[in-house]
């Protein structure tokens, strides 16, 4: 049953990857909630184990940096669901972002997943936790700080969609804000007007593109020619960013702004529930966290 549905899913659209772990059918319908729990945590293991063998040979992780699709996710990953160490790789994790942080910094990206920001942000809560790291903690800060006028130069060619624009790096600024809560002093400070600036910032272009395109929505962004919806280039990533800085937001960017944009997407949904890939587009059939019901999720739950 599983293979077919992966058979029916390629034919549908060719943007896609064949999933082969759904040939594992854990997820089949007449499990208990007992049994399902325990078979996610069989299959959750063992692609663990998967990525640890992958770990210890070079060639399998290859060359990318980035907490997207690179050894920054990996070293994220491992530090997320193995908080305590028992698998003895928060040395290499650590080590891993310190030299992707290195490695991306030479180039122009500035988000949580494809920049610099995200290793910067993940070291500053990891080296956070241990006293004998604080001054670790908070250079990374300053570090991921001194990339802050490059993103509020609204004249520069930095678009504001999460994957490679400004409010990727907005996601970075609040990592650090909810991961180190007591940094105290002008680091903190810095931190809260910079997270404030940078939404005041996605908030005027969002006003500024939404009269220039005519939208009904009072905040619209552009990327490559398009206005896009999905999470990863467009609207939904965007809002659901914005309401996670809700607390560095004027009540009436919240009502007159954000709100009637989430509100605007949902009445452009297709009947299916999906969400079209940008503005005009009658095509329902990329459904992908990138683009479509996938990414929408996150965005519509917080609302």
């Amino acid at each position: 049953m599983a293979s077919q549905q992966v058979k029916k899913i390629s034919k549908m659209d060719d943007r896609c990857f064949n999933n082969p772990f759904l040939t594992e059918s854990f997820c089949l319908e007449d499990q208990n909630e007992e049994e399902f729990l325990q078979n996610a945590q069989k299959c959750k293991d063992n692609l663990l184990q998967k990525v640890l063998q992958a770990v210890e040979d070079p060639n399998e992780v290859g060359g990318d940096a980035s907490v997207y699709t690179g050894k920054s996710g990996i070293a994220f990953m491992l530090l997320t669901v193995d908080p305590e160490n028992k698998l003895g790789r928060k040395e290499w994790a650590l080590s891993t972002l310190e030299k992707a942080k290195a490695k991306l910094g030479e180039k122009e990206r500035v988000t949580f997943l494809c920049g610099q920001a995200g290793p910067l942000a993940i070291l500053a809560a990891e080296y956070i936790k241990d006293l004998n790291w604080r001054s670790k903690a908070i250079n990374s800060t300053k570090t991921l700080l001194r990339l802050c006028p490059k993103v509020l130069d609204l004249k520069s060619d930095l678009p504001n969609e999460l994957l490679y624009g400004r409010v990727g790096y907005l996601y970075s600024l609040l990592y650090v804000k909810s991961k180190c809560p007591d940094l105290g002093g002008d680091i903190a400070q810095n931190l809260n007007k910079a997270i404030r600036d940078v939404a005041a910032a996605v908030i005027a272009v969002g006003v500024d593109g939404s009269k220039a395109s005519g939208s009904s929505s009072p905040l619209m962004y552009e990327w490559h020619g398009k206005q896009y919806f999905g999470a990863a280039h467009g609207l939904v990533g965007i809002l659901h960013t914005l309401l996670l800085a809700k607390e560095w937001l004027k009540p009436d960017e919240m009502t007159s702004l954000v709100k009637p944009s989430i509100d605007y997407l949902v009445k452009k949904r297709f009947r299916s529930g999906n969400l079209p890939s940008s503005r005009g587009s009658e095509n329902d059939k990329l459904i992908h966290w990138c683009h479509g019901a996938p990414g929408a999720v996150h965005l519509f739950l917080l609302a």
